[in-house]
């Protein structure tokens, strides 16, 4: 997977590489003359170019640089001046006809729809709606409401809510209106497929694209007001040591014990499956502070150092985590964190990622537990009725055993 990334990462900067050249040519006043028939042409391509840089980009959750937005807003900013943004382009001759303006718009709603916690899979379906969902948006020099969306082709940001503040700067305002209507219509939708199901204890198609509507919805709406949270996230600071995955802090609070080859070669059976954690209370919590030797601790520890505190809540924290681990996580995994000066560890598990710098990620941790301790388990096993015979009178035996996690919110 990192190779494939890696690949289509290069070809999709080769292509930047040529229409950057291409921009470059047509800046200068003299060559203008032999572009000129085909300039509508190479805008609308340039930009679709950049908006595949900016999917790949969101695969690994990494937000476009300054430098990206205004290659953008210059390739926009060409367009206008030579009143071609809004001319009928043919790219693909399967597909039908799109414009410049089409092509932007369709960038910067990819940009705004992904809150930073999007699966791939979800990623590559959005970017395949965009096309419909963009057809009926206009850029319009005044908002057609007080609510809307807007644009500053003069900043390094892509699409915001306005605010009761006056706007200063090269500002294109766009009515998302229809894009939120639609997914509301889906949303709706849905929810009726979902009522309709038969309770089961297993996750429905209908009910994922139902959360996926609703996350969507709330990014384009332009009258959307977050919910109160649980508590204000309250700036901090410092060190903190992290565990990533399950077996390494597994292996941390057993006190160093490495997993065995057969443990660790996970298949597809549950019989190697390790991820297991357990939820409740304990009544030996003096056991949760119970640390392995510090010696060991680097063994298991997330590399590149230690992670820094940014701010943290009632459900969580806003860490900055050095690249060089940033590139190895994902959503959904499972963090310890310790901050530097204190003895207790506490879980939680990774939502939303965002990379800032080539040096730099923003984490944001959902705290599940703050209390984490090693367990020991196994699987009760009934024998059958025909082995009683060979078991005597026992009429249970221990079965698999395996490592797990106690965990105490």
């Amino acid at each position: 997977e990192d190779q494939l990334w890696h690949a289509l990462f290069d070809l999709a900067q080769g292509f930047q590489e040529c229409y950057a050249a291409f921009a470059r040519e047509i800046a200068n006043q003299m060559p203008r003359s032999k572009w000129h028939a085909v300039l509508p042409l190479l805008i609308a391509r340039q930009i679709i170019h950049l908006r595949r840089d900016a999917i790949l980009r969101l695969y690994r959750c990494e937000r476009w640089v300054p430098a990206k937005w205004s290659e953008l807003f210059g390739a926009i900013t060409r367009a206008c001046a030579h009143r071609i943004e809004r001319e009928p382009l043919r790219l693909d001759p399967m597909g039908g006809p799109t414009t410049i303006e089409r092509e932007f718009l369709m960038t910067l709603l990819l940009q705004l729809a992904d809150p930073g916690n999007l699966t791939p899979k979800q990623i590559e379906w959005v970017a395949a709606q965009l096309d419909g969902w963009c057809q009926p948006l206009r850029l319009t020099l005044r908002p057609s409401s007080a609510n809307t969306f807007y644009v500053d082709l003069a900043g390094s940001a892509g699409l915001q809510r306005r605010s009761v503040a006056a706007l200063d700067g090269r500002v294109l305002f766009v009515d998302l209106q229809p894009v939120h209507a639609l997914l509301l219509q889906n949303r709706v939708v849905l929810e009726q497929a979902v009522r309709n199901e038969p309770r089961s204890g297993k996750k429905s198609k209908h009910r994922e694209q139902l959360e996926l509507f609703t996350k969507l919805a709330s990014r384009v709406d332009p009258e959307f007001r977050g919910l109160a949270r649980r508590g204000e996230r309250k700036p901090a600071s410092g060190a903190v040591d992290a565990i990533v995955g399950f077996p390494n802090i597994s292996g941390f609070l057993r006190g160093g014990k490495t997993e065995s080859t057969a443990e660790t070669d996970a298949g597809r059976n549950f019989g190697n499956t390790m991820e297991l954690a357990v939820f409740g209370r304990t009544r030996t919590e003096p056991d949760y502070r119970v640390e392995p030797g510090s010696g060991q601790m680097a063994a298991f520890t997330a590399p590149g150092g230690p992670w820094e505190m940014k701010d943290i809540s009632a459900s969580g924290f806003r860490l900055y985590a050095p690249m060089s681990i940033a590139m190895e996580l994902t959503l959904s995994m499972l963090v310890a964190i310790r901050r530097r000066g204190q003895d207790a560890w506490v879980m939680g598990v990774i939502r939303r990622m965002r990379r800032l710098s080539a040096r730099d990620a923003e984490i944001g941790l959902q705290l599940i537990a703050n209390a984490v301790v090693s367990a020991e388990l196994f699987e009760p096993h009934k024998v059958r009725e025909a082995d009683d015979s060979v078991n005597g009178d026992n009429p249970s035996v221990a079965g698999r055993q395996f490592h797990g996690l106690f965990l105490s919110f």
